[in-house]
């Protein structure tokens, strides 16, 4: 074969070569593009998805559909698995998640645990939507008052106002040492170490100051 006819060839396969290469790259790129979008991010495939509940769940059935409960959580089932799933309104359980918080709105008690309200009903208690507060509540005056008094309590309520009925505005410990401003009946208003003022039921305190010597 002539040397022209050689170049001519040569060509014809470097170019043929050229035209073939983007061809081949295309099932990587198509591989890649399923799995992000246009800037590199992953793209939405639901939620995180549990492939099995861990020991000690609970199982609630609720109009034919099953919800599952753990440490306060609840989940259905998804794409054979499990996803967090907020419980429907109406759902009964028979006993509340350890850790919840009792609030008293108008009076009534509600449970709260993990962004879920409780109401009691027969058999167990019910889950609610969140209470709304329709009134405005105005803490009555104290009687002035100073010194300190000591929490008894596990944990104890530190509330807007003189009462059950009022919003819980911070929490303090067994043995935490409050600073005594004022009284009201069997109520006591405190400041909390962190600044925070309210009220605390003074059958959960005990008085810190000690006695006058005669």
């Amino acid at each position: 074969m002539s040397a022209p006819r050689k170049s001519i060839r040569a060509g014809a396969l470097l170019l043929a070569g050229v035209l073939l290469l983007p061809l081949a790259a295309v099932p990587s790129q198509a591989q890649a593009r399923g799995r992000g979008n246009d800037h590199g991010q992953k793209r939405y495939d639901g939620p995180r998805r549990y492939k099995r509940m861990p020991p000690g769940h609970s199982r609630y059935n609720y109009r034919g559909k099953p919800y599952y409960r753990h440490r306060g959580r609840y989940f259905r089932p998804y794409r054979g698995g499990f996803v967090w799933a907020p419980p429907p309104l109406g759902l009964l359980v028979a006993a509340l998640p350890l850790g919840f918080q009792t609030i008293f709105v108008s009076g009534l008690p509600y449970f709260f645990y993990s962004g879920t309200y409780y109401r009691p009903a027969p058999g167990g208690y019910v889950v609610v939507s969140a209470p709304v507060v329709t009134e405005r509540v105005i803490p009555a005056p104290a009687a002035p008052a100073s010194g300190t008094v000591v929490v008894l309590a596990e944990a104890l309520n530190v509330r807007s106002g003189p009462g059950m009925n009022y919003p819980v505005r911070t929490v303090v410990s067994q043995a935490t040492v409050l600073d005594l401003i004022g009284r009201r009946g069997g109520w006591l208003k405190v400041r909390a170490p962190g600044g925070a003022i309210g009220w605390v039921a003074r059958q959960f305190t005990s008085d810190s100051n000690p006695p006058a010597s005669g």
